[in-house]
């Protein structure tokens, strides 16, 4: 959910229901849960409008840990990127540019970048700070139908236990997100994308990591004054 506050500053928050499974030499293990919550504090000194063609927004916000990060299986508790939830706190900077490239602003190129520190949960362990960057483009046509095409850029540091750093764990991660938008109403859209790797440079040999990974959202905007 995102609300405006001002012109220029606005509130947005994020909670996600999270579901993990995984299976290793046929031993599978799975947990579910809500994970964190991320909230935001945005300030946009321009907008893209009638008589701008440029967007810039800065964010500062935080992670916090809402969900379930002791889920056990058998008695043990499970492996930390298996938890809904990171059990810990986390610190976020963001930043977004955006320009349109005709005048009825239906063509756009736009850039985003964001920074995230985490700190440790209740049995010492903390998550590699995390830095993404994403530029890409954007069309959206006469009909209700709309593209995307995005190049995401991540970069994890080792995560840590007791101030000791974790083998198998870090890394960068390059991939393409082509994606599709279909406006139902003026206010309510539908959206499907797919996360497509195109570079992996994982710290050491037995990580797990993303292959492929789909995505289908639902928006609604909201009327007001």
């Amino acid at each position: 959910v995102s609300r405006g506050i001002t012109e220029k500053w606005s509130f947005s928050a994020l909670l996600a229901s999270v579901e993990h499974d995984r299976e290793v030499n046929g031993v599978r293990a799975n947990a579910s849960g809500v994970g964190d919550a991320i909230v935001m504090l945005k300030y946009s000194p321009q907008s893209i409008s009638l008589f701008s063609a440029t967007a810039l927004s800065f964010g500062i916000g935080s992670r916090v840990p809402v969900g379930e990060d002791d889920a056990t299986r058998n008695g043990v508790i499970l492996a930390e990127d298996m938890q809904p939830s990171t059990g810990a706190y986390g610190g976020m900077l963001w930043v977004y540019w955006a320009k349109a490239l005709n005048d009825a602003k239906s063509q756009r190129i736009y850039a985003s970048a964001s920074h995230t520190i985490n700190g440790d949960n209740d049995r010492n362990y903390k998550f590699g700070a995390e830095t993404t960057i994403t530029v890409g483009g954007a069309y959206q046509t006469q009909t209700p139908w709309g593209f995307n095409v995005d190049l995401l850029y991540r970069t994890a540091a080792r995560d840590q236990r007791n101030s000791a750093t974790i083998p198998n764990t870090g890394g960068d991660w390059l991939d393409v997100i082509p994606s599709v938008q279909y406006h139902i109403t003026e206010s309510l859209a539908v959206k499907a994308s797919a996360k497509i790797p195109l570079h992996r440079d994982l710290h050491d040999q037995l990580q797990f990591t993303t292959k492929f990974a789909y995505r289908l959202s639902l928006s609604y905007v909201f009327g007001g004054s």
